[in-house]
């Protein structure tokens, strides 16, 4: 863990996460670069050790419910601390703090905010897939429930493997639909 604290001060990253033997190193601030990690590579959160700037109740439910094995965090908020202890998930935190405030210093950060009462994990995560969803006008389905889009939304359509991919109107992609690639059925 102390090479993975050292690394998130000495390149001025955001978050860095290790499992096993491999290193994914981030730089964005909030919790998108989480949340799209926990939906496209679940299984690379799985025993991760994570060390981060800042955690919050809504990047603790995500690691969470991706089944990290230990957090570092240079600031914490009281209410992720209480998530990882209820979850069984070691942390250590440089400082504690009641919660997480907003980047402009006007009140708490609103994905603190939105999780404060969840009651369990899962609920958390729904609640931000909703908010980061409505935020980038984007719906995330299961290709099973594309039917039900209206033309002109953007969405994001699981793939293979858990690899997402944006499309960016429903429109290109009933357009892509009816004008399929050529399939080579020469056997």
């Amino acid at each position: 863990m102390q090479k993975l604290i050292q690394l998130l001060h000495s390149q001025s990253l955001s978050c860095v996460i290790r499992q096993g033997d491999i290193t994914r190193e981030f730089t964005s601030r909030g919790i998108l670069d989480l949340f799209t990690l926990l939906n496209t590579y679940p299984d690379f959160l799985k025993e991760a050790l994570v060390a981060d700037k800042v955690v919050g109740k809504a990047a603790a439910a995500l690691m969470c419910a991706g089944e990290v094995r230990e957090v570092y965090a240079d600031v914490m908020s009281q209410p992720a601390h209480r998530l990882f202890e209820a979850e069984g998930i070691k942390h250590s935190y440089r400082e504690l703090v009641p919660h997480i405030i907003r980047r402009d210093g006007k009140g708490q950060c609103p994905m603190e905010l939105l999780t404060a009462d969840a009651p369990s994990v899962q609920e958390a995560v729904e609640r931000i897939r909703i908010k980061l969803c409505d935020l980038h006008n984007t719906l995330m389905l299961p290709s099973d429930q594309l039917r039900y889009l209206k033309r002109g939304h953007r969405f994001l359509v699981p793939c293979q493997h858990f690899h997402v991919t944006l499309i960016h109107t429903a429109a290109s992609f009933f357009t892509a639909m009816k004008n399929p690639e050529p399939q080579d059925d020469s056997g």
